[in-house]
């Protein structure tokens, strides 16, 4: 790989900041699919901020770095919702992408 930056500290970072990057549109592609999880599996079920970093966790399929623009994008619980409630929610975070 060709390097951009004059040192290598500034070439670290670059590819950090490079493997965070996720794409919008996989990370939409991703918020609906949660969404339509939650909607189509015991929507009635409680759900609560555990539970939603567990969903980013599942839908990053082990990827770090999605997993955390997951999390930034999948609005904060300060109470217990249910699945259901939670994937319109995502729904509509999926939509302002």
């Amino acid at each position: 790989m060709k390097r951009t930056y004059p040192n290598q500290a500034d070439e670290g970072l670059r590819r950090v900041l490079l493997a965070d990057a996720v794409n919008a549109d996989l990370l939409h592609h991703l918020l609906t699919i949660g969404a339509e999880d939650l909607r189509n599996h015991q929507p009635s079920r409680e759900f609560n901020e555990g539970d939603r970093i567990v969903l980013a966790h599942y839908l990053a399929d082990g990827d770090r770095g999605q997993e955390r623009q997951l999390l930034a994008h999948m609005p904060q619980l300060d109470r217990v919702t249910t699945r259901g409630e939670y994937s319109l929610i995502l729904a509509d975070a999926a939509r302002e992408l």
